[in-house]
């Protein structure tokens, strides 16, 4: 097990004085660990479309080279048509993330956002943006982070998918997610005493990183390929494990099966091979947290794209639950595989 992601969450507009003293406090204290730590984030409260451009300039001013991520939700009411702030904001530095959350009408502006953001500044902008559903959210995980209170915060998420693999009795899961969730929380309440703010939990989310794949997983429970009858069981089988022991400890955000496209090669493989498209993941978005994520795929203009993430929406609204989406639209045909910093190759799925 290691620490995927150890987000801590500010209050922005309440500590902004003691924004880097706070930064450097947190990247000192969580240095002591017997536990690896891929990253290091940060996340901070909502802000108004009229601040974010000021707001990230600051803050990419006073952050630490060590901070890998900065994840900022953003307020839709009032940018209408005008995206030129997100363009902007994006710019400044790879490490902004942005997140966005709201209405029918919130998303709708963000279905051009995205396709703005694919069309002016490129693919690898596209894995720094999100709707979140039911948002702002807090959860360690970007870009759906967001520190929704003003206690300063830390939080922290897992990659655990090899510890599960390793399993050969299905009865074992239970075991193992639960002695993997409490080492987890025992490490993150320790810090939090360290650094003397709260202690917001871990988002339990089972999610993949490439070799270390979700999809070979949900394969190796039920026995067969992945799309398969019997995977969305799988799945169920392993949210459920995950909500029971979440529901005990402290926890926060998802706590989810994650399947994010880009970040799995079993599912790369199978979009390279053409044996999955973009509607067989938004289908298991009903049974898979965040089920529609770092999707890359073939749309050719606008109108077929709106028409498209109309269909997420009702997918993705009607779950009643946190859920997010992460859409990567380019012009080329599907299977072609295209190269993207931090991600590395991947292949372009059909749509349908």
């Amino acid at each position: 097990m290691r620490i995927r992601a150890l987000t801590f969450l500010i209050d922005y507009f309440k500590y902004s004085n003691d924004f880097k003293e706070l930064i450097n406090n947190f990247l000192f204290y969580s240095k002591n660990s017997n536990i690896k730590i891929w990253t290091r984030r940060i996340a901070i409260n909502p802000v108004s479309i009229n601040d974010l451009l000021n707001i990230a300039n600051k803050i990419i001013v006073s952050l630490n080279e060590n901070i890998d991520y900065i994840a900022i939700p953003v307020e839709l009411k009032n940018i209408k048509d005008n995206i030129n702030i997100i363009l902007k904001t994006l710019k400044i530095n790879e490490k902004i993330f942005l997140s966005f959350f709201g209405d029918e009408e919130n998303f709708e502006i963000f279905t051009k956002i995205v396709y703005n953001v694919s069309n002016k500044l490129g693919p690898f902008d596209c894995t720094r943006i999100c709707f979140t559903f039911n948002g702002p959210l807090l959860t360690p995980y970007f870009p759906s982070a967001s520190a929704i209170n003003e206690e300063l915060g830390i939080a922290a998420a897992l990659f655990y998918v090899n510890d599960l693999m390793s399993i050969n009795n299905k009865s074992d899961f239970y075991k193992k997610i639960f002695e993997i969730d409490s080492i987890a929380n025992e490490f993150l309440s320790n810090l939090s005493s360290n650094l003397i703010v709260k202690n917001y939990g871990i988002d339990l989310s089972l999610s993949p990183w490439m070799e270390e794949s979700v999809a070979l997983l949900l394969e190796k429970i039920c026995n067969k390929k992945f799309n398969s009858l019997g995977i969305r069981y799988a799945i169920f089988y392993l949210n459920k494990l995950i909500k029971e022991i979440s529901s005990k400890n402290n926890h926060c955000g998802f706590n989810e099966v994650m399947l994010p496209y880009a970040e799995d090669s079993r599912l790369m493989e199978l979009g390279r091979k053409g044996l999955i498209s973009v509607y067989d993941l938004l289908s298991l978005s009903s049974i898979c947290v965040a089920g529609l994520d770092m999707v890359l795929f073939s749309i050719d203009n606008f109108n077929n794209f709106f028409n498209f993430m109309k269909d997420c929406y009702a997918t993705l609204s009607v779950k009643n639950k946190p859920s997010g989406i992460r859409v990567i639209p380019v012009k080329y045909k599907p299977k072609k595989i295209i190269k993207i910093e931090k991600f590395g190759k991947i292949p372009i799925l059909k749509l349908k």
